[in-house]
């Protein structure tokens, strides 16, 4: 599957589905009751002006070294370090 943007192709790698059982959190900022995330790997070249809707509304860049401390991905570190050694479309 491919994110097909105004002059770039990214692979996905991966998405996670968010679902919230409860009631609407105050602030939530995702679509409710669900939601989805996805994780391309490419490389950047240019960072255009985000434009976010009712079902997007940022994006994050993490190297790295800074999501191997995420508690909640370790059980994907050997995918992700498996992803980052494979070279990238661009």
């Amino acid at each position: 599957m491919y994110l097909v943007t105004a002059t770039l192709v990214l692979p996905l790698i991966g998405y996670q589905k968010l679902e919230v059982y409860a009631e609407k959190p105050d602030n939530y900022r995702y679509p409710y009751p669900e939601s989805y995330q996805v994780h391309f790997h490419a490389q950047v070249k240019q960072i255009d002006e985000f434009i976010g809707d009712e079902e997007t509304n940022g994006r994050t860049f993490l190297p790295y070294e800074e999501l191997k401390h995420f508690t909640n991905l370790q059980h994907r570190l050997d995918f992700i370090q498996h992803v980052l050694c494979k070279k990238p479309h661009s």
